[in-house]
């Protein structure tokens, strides 16, 4: 199998990310801003697939929307997530991203109106190369999850498969919150 430029690049991020020692630097960031630039780049990508893209934002809290994190990175991370919502839902429909505050701290949800993911398969959609078998419905390498995990431990940011099904599925991202002092 030959590999494309754009998989020989995300796979050597992939490895880069893994290397013994590779760290990034964190500082304080609006999880906001983040959202709302990537949310920018998104609604393009769906626009190009026929797809509406909501993203939903809060009031502006200063307090609460405070993450410690690396922003390239940390857009990076909910990019992937929203884009691989935007690729499997069928022109027509729609995928989303909002925004909580939550008492346990901010919280980003990438839902689509997708194919779903059968319950068999959803042990393995962080792994690397594994596609399913709704594989028809997108083109990819299935990368963009296993990078979107490795993000997350880099980051301190778990991310979840909230639920799946016909009617879509639901991503969850919970960044870590700047604490005082």
């Amino acid at each position: 199998m030959a590999l494309t430029r754009r998989a020989a690049e995300i796979l050597w991020t992939l490895a880069r990310m893994q290397a013994p020692g590779y760290t990034v630097e964190r500082k304080v960031y609006s999880l906001r801003a983040i959202v709302q630039d990537a949310g920018r780049s998104l609604a393009q990508l769906a626009r190009r697939q026929g797809v509406t893209f909501a993203l939903e934002l809060p009031e502006p809290d200063a307090e609460k929307d405070r993450v410690l994190t690396h922003y390239d990175r940390m857009r990076q991370l909910v990019m992937i997530l929203s884009e691989n919502g935007i690729k499997y839902t069928r022109p027509g429909g729609r995928a989303g991203m909002r925004l909580e505050y939550g008492p346990a701290g901010p919280l980003v949800l990438a839902w689509d109106q997708g194919v779903g993911i059968p319950p068999e398969e959803q042990g393995r959609v962080f792994d690397r190369f594994y596609r399913g078998v709704n594989r028809t419905a997108a083109a990819g390498e299935g990368l963009g999850l296993a990078i979107a995990r490795q993000l997350s431990q880099l980051l301190d940011a778990p991310i979840r498969l909230e639920r799946t099904g016909p009617e879509g599925s639901l991503f969850s991202l919970h960044p870590p919150a700047a604490r005082e002092g």
